[in-house]
């Protein structure tokens, strides 16, 4: 039924599109293009908020308007409030990369990235459950209570909400992988 629901659809992907960015971001670390890596997870960062953003501001009010849903709708709120804490954290310690690259030994620079890949691995596992719990509660719940229309209109309001995110991603996405294959 998920796979018919255009909530679900819309949602997911644009995970996938997170994800792809996420793991570019993260092989541009390995390649040492830090100015790579730092812009693709600017633009990930910016995509991954604008996604949150839209539904703080859209989903979960029509979601706290239903009657017995598996999870609040302050559960979710609160989970997108730790991925932007984690986001925040991952900008920070991303800034470090650059310097350890300058100043430190190649050795150095190994141990901080895996270092970093650990800390990482904190955001993916919290986006991982959260956007299960979203497929197992929230966009269930949507669109089996809200009118198909109205379901629909959310999806397409996701896709405007986050178009220049997106075509910042479009444009740039062929020079960035030009980049990472040299």
């Amino acid at each position: 039924m998920l796979k018919t629901n255009p909530i679900f659809q819309a949602i997911d992907k644009q995970h996938q599109q997170l994800g792809e960015l996420f793991l570019m971001h993260q092989e541009a670390l390995l390649i040492q293009e830090i100015e790579l890596a730092m812009e693709v997870f600017y633009s990930y960062k910016a995509l991954q908020i604008a996604h949150l953003t839209f539904e703080n501001e859209h989903l979960l009010p029509e979601l706290a308007k239903l009657k017995d849903t598996r999870w609040p709708h302050t559960l979710y709120l609160h989970e997108h409030n730790k991925v932007r804490d984690l986001l925040n954290k991952n900008d920070l310690n991303l800034n470090r990369s650059q310097e350890i690259l300058n100043t430190g030994s190649a050795q150095q620079y190994r141990r901080w990235l895996i270092e970093l890949f650990e800390q990482q691995k904190s955001l993916k596992n919290v986006l991982e459950h959260h956007e299960q719990r979203e497929e197992q509660g929230m966009l269930l719940e949507l669109f089996n209570q809200l009118d198909s229309d109205h379901v629909t209109r959310l999806a397409n309001e996701l896709e405007a909400f986050t178009q220049p995110e997106l075509e910042i991603v479009y444009s740039k996405s062929k020079d960035w992988i030009n980049q990472l294959e040299r």
